[in-house]
């Protein structure tokens, strides 16, 4: 929000105009992730229903014509969920963008 999106310089005269005046100042961000963390359902951070899912497989490659695809699987997770939580963004600790042990 403080950059005002990552191209603000090309679309600045179609900023949304609240938007274009945020301004976020040392001290805001902790609070701010902490808003934003306090916003997660905890159903979603243990793949609870109604945010469980079948086996799904994800493509790993470019999607060239031609190239071999690979795919990821991600394991299907019933209703009653994960008994670990999912993981951070890139396991990052959203407080000190340190890796998380």
């Amino acid at each position: 929000y403080d950059r005002h999106g990552d191209f603000s310089h090309v679309n600045l005269a179609e900023l949304d105009g609240p938007l274009s005046r945020v301004e976020v100042k040392e001290g805001d961000e902790a609070a701010l992730v902490a808003f934003m963390l306090a916003l997660t359902d905890e159903r979603v951070k243990f793949d609870q229903a109604p945010f469980d899912h079948p086996q799904l497989f994800v493509p790993a490659g470019d999607g060239r014509q031609g190239v071999a695809e690979s795919f990821i699987e991600i394991p299907a997770v019933g209703a009653g969920g994960r008994d670990e939580p999912l993981k951070p963004f890139l396991n990052l600790d959203p407080f000190n963008e340190q890796p998380l042990p």
